[in-house]
């Protein structure tokens, strides 16, 4: 098996995860982390959504890690927004 990074493009920010199967199961894990691409001073560039979650197949896992960063960003966005 190969390993080949993944990643998508969400309102300024770059989204990256990666999913595997838990050995001896037929459960997904996965990690995903948001690398903000612009340059703001004090603003952290690279934010790893915490996940302890076992899922049911890679399209789930790829799909609720994907939600969980642009909830993170969407929240991110409007906190910055509300200073």
């Amino acid at each position: 098996m190969f390993y080949i990074p993944t990643d998508v493009h969400y309102r300024g920010y770059r989204i990256v995860w990666d999913v595997q199967p838990r050995p001896e199961t037929t459960f997904w894990m996965g990690k995903v982390a948001v690398i903000f691409t612009g340059n703001v001073p004090g603003k952290k560039s690279v934010h790893r959504i915490p996940n302890n979650v076992c899922f049911t197949s890679e399209e789930e896992a790829r799909d609720q890690l994907i939600g969980a960063a642009k909830d993170w960003i969407d929240k991110s966005i409007e906190t910055s927004e509300t200073e």
